[in-house]
Order: C-alpha cells, then sequence, then structure tokens
C-alpha cells in the first residue's frame, strides 16, 4: 500500500488505495475523444472517468498489442478510440486520491454493453473511476503512445 507522506506528516492516516493502484492510475484515451471536448478543463468528464492501474497498462502496452486489442481488453466499443493518436494520462497514487478514486458502479458515463460488475474489464484488467482529471493537475501527465492499428 502506497503511503501518503503529508498525511502522515499531519498524523493522519492516509485512505488506502484500490489494490492495483498503488502505484499510480493510467487512463488511455484518443486524440479524437478529448477533441470532442475542446477547452474542456478535465480529460474524463467531471463526474468520473475509468482508469486502470499503470503497472497493468504498462504490461499491456508491452504485448505490442494492437489499438483494436487494447480498446477489446479495456471494453471500451467506441469508435473514436480508434482515431487519431492513442494519449496515455498517468495519475500519481497522490492525484488518485485527490480525485477519488473507487470502484466503479457501471452507472458512470462511458460504461457500455462491456461492463462487468467486480472491478475487472471483460479483457480482465483492473478498473477504478476518478473524478475528471484536470489537464494541468499536479501528479498528471500525458504522453502520445505508438501503437499499431
Amino acid at each position: 500500500m502506497a503511503l501518503d507522506l503529508l498525511a502522515v506528516f499531519k498524523g493522519l492516516s492516509p485512505a488506502p488505495l484500490l489494490e492495483g493502484f498503488e502505484q499510480g492510475g493510467t487512463k488511455l484515451v484518443s486524440s479524437e475523444m478529448l477533441g470532442q471536448y475542446p477547452g474542456s478543463p478535465t480529460i474524463g468528464l467531471p463526474a468520473g472517468t475509468f482508469i486502470a492501474p499503470t503497472v497493468e497498462i504498462d504490461a499491456m502496452l508491452a504485448q505490442g498489442l494492437s489499438r483494436s486489442q487494447i480498446a477489446e481488453k479495456l471494453g471500451i466499443n467506441n469508435p473514436a478510440f480508434l482515431k487519431g493518436d492513442l494519449i496515455r494520462v498517468d495519475l500519481s497514487p497522490n492525484a488518485l486520491r485527490s480525485l477519488n478514486l473507487r470502484p466503479p458502479s457501471g452507472g458512470e458515463a462511458g460504461a457500455n454493453n462491456l461492463f462487468i460488475p467486480g472491478g475487472k474489464t471483460v479483457g480482465g484488467v483492473t478498473e477504478g473511476v476518478v473524478n475528471g482529471i484536470p489537464v494541468n493537475g499536479i501528479g498528471v501527465t500525458q504522453k502520445v503512445v505508438n501503437t499499431s492499428q
């Protein structure tokens, strides 16, 4: 379990992260999807967006999967995911805490007919939900990922 050093310093018990998210979380999104919300201060809707543990995204990307295979593993059926650049948005453990990391309920925007209750995607990837990710938030980084189409 990752520790929130500021909370420890203040004598507070840091909120534990969901299992698997101790090293941070990652959202994969296409530039096409981001372009649907120009000028938005958040990546994903403010009420919530799906993420996966960074370690699981790292392992998945290391397999050299195509964009459509990644979409299948994540349970994404939005055709815009396959267009434009693939953007990786990484969140530090502290950013996850500040964005209210929680288990998905299936009622979130973006949940689709592939949603399976229990915190795993149809492809077996652990998933969680956070509040909209601030574009320039502390502990938030973005970079383009190269994949085959």
